[in-house]
């Protein structure tokens, strides 16, 4: 009513927006000092409202000042968070001050607002300074809640954003149980709308202030108008104020969640209605809808509560209980899985013994960012006593993860623990990449899946269960593949100025291999030093299609005689072999040809063609030369090497 006194409405729309946030239903719902900070908040903003709204002739009691403090104290003791209040309230204080042309009333309101504060709060600050010696007890909270290694890069800074605003609208369970995707862009919709609403509202109160004509509104204190906008400006303020301590967190922490913007809420939340309201009166300036005004605001209004109503009806009657019911177990392992038989436990150890009979992945090509299906079969031939987490990893070449997932079976709706014996349970996973690859090439990703121990008493027990394969031997258990391919394929221009830089020939080109496979450039150094160990050679291919079979590619070095002197053959990606290539892939593939140390000096042509790995070199593939090329027995001449 301070904020918006002339749409008096606004008020009940605005209550009844913030109620029906699925993820404040949520949190509402639960003990928690959310609760109390969001209460606190509301309460000071209206108290801070009130105090800037009264008319300059008026006294400011000494218990103003006081339910003020008392109020301060309460948001300081329930969360962090509400020590921002007391900036905050320091800048309305200098406001009025300035207002009133008061300079001796900061003096007066401190004991007053300070006090109370302190007796509600600071036993808690003293506590954390003799605990932990940190008033704040920060250090503490980022043990506990886990520091962040490293910076923030882009990428890492749009996910945080993302899973902060998921987890604001509605993230329920352990931010596992998410809304239909569509309901966050209808969210972020409304997000988008109430900005541009806001800037058309601001926009006449703007020209006022540049022609001058809102100076008599400031003379007289009492224009709602006025009032209005100051009121307006301390909620902006305080959503600033909370993205800046937010943004704090963020950066020391690991894992942002959207109900730490909850103390800001009801300054949202109003922002955010009159920034849609600002679309509704332009649609009431429409002629064609001029005639039933007086039931457009009831009809755009119900539409808003209604997809609120929904969304919170579906979260408690359908999405939340549908997470949580128990899977049932399954008759059969799909045929579409592929068998593994894996054991994982250790008796000697102590430890049950869990089966994964066979798993299911996603077929086709992913992304960083993107959620690959994964769906694993599990059983156990007795009864286990223990409730054991599992895992799912895709792993580079190297072993490093690129996705990492961590649950108990069923999400936690399962727990082996109440496992029935022989029974097979089907555990279905959405893994998310959530690393980026380099952009030479695309790679298959190896899929690790393991079981680790609840309750670990020695360093073994920290380690992944032991696994074993049906013959009873021990295995590192890397069960299926994953293809997975870049942002974005090889930078041409780059690869050139490294190939120049190198004293290599560039060449760009169109050369078909078979009916899936291009090659589109290479790199070749045109001379070398007699006794150079190797041969630098580029190659960048292209996949039109995909490739039948896995095929090996080779360089050849022929002498005069046509003799081979030197020679290497591989895959043109050992880590991401030719049935995997799909259209659009472009592969880049590097090697070093290894030249005898006796080779004398002369001129070699090097030759290019790839062949079926199985066949051992006897099934080329057919090459289609392009323009000025030389191609002879389905191989393509690169150039000639200059030994020298």
């Amino acid at each position: 009513r301070l904020a918006l006194p002339n749409r008096p409405e606004l008020a009940a729309v605005s209550a009844l927006f913030a109620a029906l946030i699925p993820q404040f239903l949520f949190l509402s719902a639960s003990f928690s000092n959310d609760n109390l900070i969001i209460a606190a908040s509301a309460a000071t903003l209206y108290w801070l409202a009130r105090l800037l709204v009264q008319s300059r002739t008026r006294t400011i009691r000494a218990s103003e000042w006081l339910v003020l403090g008392c109020l301060l104290g309460m948001a300081a003791l329930s969360k962090l968070h509400g020590l921002g209040l007391f900036g905050l309230a320091a800048l309305c204080g200098l406001w009025i001050t300035w207002r009133r042309r008061d300079w001796l009333l900061p003096l007066r309101a401190l004991a007053p607002v300070a006090v109370p504060a302190l007796i509600i709060a600071g036993w808690w600050y003293w506590r954390n300074y003799t605990l932990y010696g940190d008033w704040l007890g920060i250090q503490h909270l980022l043990e506990i809640n886990g520091q962040r290694a490293k910076s923030l890069n882009w990428s890492g800074l749009w996910g945080e954003l993302r899973g902060l605003r998921y987890s604001f609208w509605g993230l329920f369970g352990w931010f596992n149980i998410p809304l239909p995707t569509w309901v966050y862009a209808v969210f972020d919709g409304m997000v988008v709308l109430g900005i541009v609403g806001q800037v058309s509202q601001l926009a006449p109160m703007l020209n006022k202030v540049r022609d001058g004509s809102l100076d008599n509104h400031w003379a007289s204190w009492e224009t709602r108008s006025t009032y209005s906008g100051v009121v307006l400006g301390l909620l902006a303020a305080w959503i600033v104020l909370s993205l800046g301590l937010l943004a704090y967190w963020i950066m020391q922490a690991t894992g942002s969640q959207g109900r730490l913007l909850f103390p800001a809420l009801s300054a949202l939340v109003i922002l955010l209605v009159w920034g849609l309201d600002g679309w509704l009166q332009m649609l009431m300036r429409w002629r064609r809808l001029r005639w039933q005004w007086r039931r457009l605001p009831q009809i755009y209004w119900s539409i808003l509560a209604a997809f609120m109503v929904g969304c919170s009806l579906y979260v408690l009657l359908f999405l939340v209980p549908a997470a949580y019911d128990v899977p049932k177990p399954v008759a059969r392992v799909s045929d579409s899985a592929q068998p593994v038989d894996v054991t994982y436990g250790d008796a000697a150890r102590g430890q049950d013994l869990l089966r994964l009979l066979a798993l299911a992945v996603g077929h086709g090509h992913y992304g960083p960012g993107d959620a690959v299906p994964v769906t694993l079969y599990l059983t156990a031939d007795a009864p286990v006593r223990e409730d054991y987490q599992l895992f799912i990893q895709f792993l580079d070449a190297a072993g490093e993860p690129l996705a990492n997932l961590t649950s108990h079976p069923g999400w936690g709706r399962n727990p082996t623990s109440l496992w029935m014996p022989g029974a097979i349970y089907a555990d279905a996973y959405q893994v998310r990449i959530d690393k980026p690859i380099a952009p030479d090439a695309p790679l298959l990703a190896r899929v690790y899946t393991g079981f680790i121990t609840p309750n670990p008493t020695d360093e073994d027990d920290l380690r992944p269960m032991m696994a074993r394969n049906a013959a009873g031997d021990e295995i590192t258990p890397y069960l299926a593949s994953v293809a997975i391919r870049p942002w974005r394929g090889p930078d041409l221009a780059a690869l050139r100025g490294e190939a120049e830089k190198a004293g290599q020939l560039w060449l760009e080109t169109q050369v078909q291999f078979g009916e899936a496979i291009v090659l589109k450039a290479f790199a070749l150094s045109p001379q070398m030093a007699r006794g150079a160990p190797t041969l630098p050679v580029t190659l960048v291919w292209a996949a039109t299609g995909q490739p039948s079979a896995d095929y090996t590619a080779y360089v050849h070095l022929l002498n005069a005689d046509g003799e081979q002197v030197a020679g290497f053959d591989q895959p043109p990606l050992g880590q991401f072999p030719t049935s995997y290539w799909q259209a659009p892939d472009e592969i880049v593939s590097r090697f070093m040809l290894p030249l005898p140390p006796d080779l004398p000096p002369g001129r070699y042509a090097a030759w290019l063609g790839m062949y079926e790995s199985a066949s051992q070199g006897s099934v080329r593939l057919p090459v289609e030369a392009a323009a000025g090329m030389e191609v002879t027995n389905d191989e393509l001449l690169m150039g000639h090497v200059v030994i020298k």
